[in-house]
């Protein structure tokens, strides 16, 4: 989990390099959801929170190709350049599969979080 997170730390937009990832996705993902399996009596709800909102993270770690063109659209922006219609297809592209895959993220979180605190984090997690 600490390498994950060195991960995410790592990012500068919304959109972070997938080779930072120390392991597959689906991995962490396993990893995600054996702590939460073996954490769900503990009281820790901060924990719990963390996990769940490291596990939607991941829907932000998209291929290294996809993030250079989400950047090339940010620093185009910022710098008032105008972005081919070429280049905003792709990132609009990129940008409806990171939403559609948060959401499949986020529903499948909602089977290992503990009873008792899956509503608090939840809403936690929707705040984020």
């Amino acid at each position: 989990m600490r390498n994950y997170n060195k991960g995410l730390t790592k990012a500068k937009s919304i959109f972070i390099f997938e080779s930072l990832l120390p392991f597959s996705k689906e991995q962490i993902k396993d990893s995600i959801k054996v702590c939460l399996l073996v954490h769900k009596d503990e009281e820790n709800l901060k924990y719990q929170c963390n996990l769940a909102a490291y596990y939607v993270s991941l829907s932000s770690f998209i291929p290294d190709r996809e993030v250079n063109i989400a950047n090339k659209v940010f620093n185009n922006i910022e710098n008032h350049k105008p972005n081919d219609e070429e280049t905003l297809n792709v990132y609009f592209e990129v940008q409806k599969a990171v939403n559609r895959e948060w959401k499949t993220l986020y529903f499948e979180i909602l089977e290992f979080l503990p009873g008792k605190n899956k509503n608090k984090i939840l809403n936690l997690i929707n705040r984020k």
